[in-house]
């Protein structure tokens, strides 16, 4: 199989997940304004903050890979 569809199908799965997970934060910043004393909430809305920066980091690299990928034939 072909190294730059894999990293562009990679990319579409961190992109797809990267906006999955941005509804969730969008509810747990709305959780985190009403209460805002809780802070076992306020560490998973920054956990997940960071996990969805790195979907984005991810497929932004797996886009890179696909388009600037060095040739193994020459």
């Amino acid at each position: 199989m072909n190294d730059r569809a894999i990293a562009l199908g990679l990319a579409v799965v961190f992109g797809i997940l990267y906006f999955m997970h941005t509804k969730f934060l969008e509810d747990a910043k709305y959780e985190i304004d009403r209460d805002i004393k809780s802070e076992e909430k306020l560490r998973n809305y920054t956990i997940h903050f960071w996990i969805s920066k790195g979907l984005i980091a991810l497929a932004v690299l797996s886009i890179m890979y696909a388009i600037r990928r060095p040739s193994l034939t020459n």
